[in-house]
């Protein structure tokens, strides 16, 4: 298992030429995923086409945001908390395409090849008579998943099939993130016990996050907007994390078990009174483990995050 350095929602695009499936999946299909369900394949290729430059001008946002970090010696942190309270529309980015093979303007895979600069999660419904055509085609990397559509419990299928492809990050944002990290670091992060451990947590708090380098930990946002940051150290770190502790002011018995691993010290998350925090160490990992702290000194976003985005979206539709 790995873990990914970076995650959001974003929009799901199921098209196919068989009207009754369609109106299953838009019932069956998680409230709070944001879907568009469609019959014309032309109509899927002009959209995600388009959609691709605006994942493109996201990405090139976030890297503006680190460049000017290091610049100009400002909190990535606080750039962050700013990128996400202005950009709502980011949730609108396609991550992930699910097709019929067999349809009669267009098969899928030609459509699939037809998404210019469009990198994200496709997955094709075959018939039969048509699996060795998606084989191929997968071993081809042109897909990342496929799904008869003779199995039993298709509509379940197509959405674990989203769901576990949805824990992947777009590649151009994975990479934007790894450069943040140490070598050290990475390795660190993707041991496979501390990334089980990071998943389950991650889960059960953020829809959204991004991985940083330093000081290293995870931003997050729940899906209600409310940010929260996992400072995360290695046991090797701890003593020089106590120094930190000390010279922001953290109080003596804080700062012996910040050494001890006991607690952690919100080393580079804002301003002087949260430069003080501490707050207890959970344990990620068992032979090579990692340490974290939750921290989450902030108010919740005034969009209220992807929860509010999603409820403003129109109803589930057959276009």
């Amino acid at each position: 298992m790995t873990f990914p350095l970076f995650r959001r929602p974003g929009t799901v695009v199921v098209v196919d030429d068989n009207e009754d499936f369609l109106e299953q999946l838009k019932l069956l299909l998680p409230v709070h995923w944001n879907v568009q369900l469609q019959i014309n394949p032309h109509a899927v290729i002009e959209h995600v086409t388009a959609n691709a430059k605006l994942c493109e001008e996201d990405a090139s946002r976030q890297q503006q945001l680190i460049v000017e970090s290091v610049r100009d010696g400002v909190s990535l942190i606080d750039a962050i908390l700013k990128y996400w309270a202005n950009t709502p529309e980011r949730y609108a980015i396609t991550n992930t395409v699910v097709t019929d093979y067999f349809m009669p303007a267009m098969n899928g895979l030609e459509m699939l090849r037809r998404l210019d600069g469009w990198q994200g999660a496709r997955v094709l419904l075959t018939g039969q008579a048509d699996e060795q055509v998606a084989v191929h085609a997968f071993n081809l990397g042109l897909i990342d998943q496929y799904i008869s559509k003779s199995l039993e419990h298709l509509a379940k299928r197509v959405i674990d099939a989203i769901r576990d492809l949805s824990v992947h990050a777009h590649p151009r944002f994975e990479h934007i993130w790894r450069t943040l990290l140490t070598d050290v670091q990475a390795a660190a992060i993707q041991d496979p016990a501390v990334a089980k451990g990071l998943h389950e947590f991650v889960d059960g708090r953020w829809v959204e996050y991004m991985v940083m380098g330093r000081p290293f930990g995870i931003l997050g946002l729940s899906s209600t907007g409310v940010p929260g940051w996992l400072q995360l150290e290695s046991p090797e770190t701890l003593a020089e994390a106590a120094e930190i502790a000390l010279d922001a002011g953290v109080d003596g018995p804080s700062v012996e078990e910040v050494h001890a691993g006991g607690k952690l010290h919100a080393f580079g998350i804002g301003g002087p009174a949260q430069r003080k925090l501490v707050s207890t160490a959970l344990r990620f990992g068992d032979k090579h483990p990692l340490l974290g702290a939750l921290f989450e000194p902030w108010p919740a976003l005034p969009d209220g995050g992807y929860a509010q985005w999603r409820a403003r979206q129109p109803g589930r539709t057959i276009l």
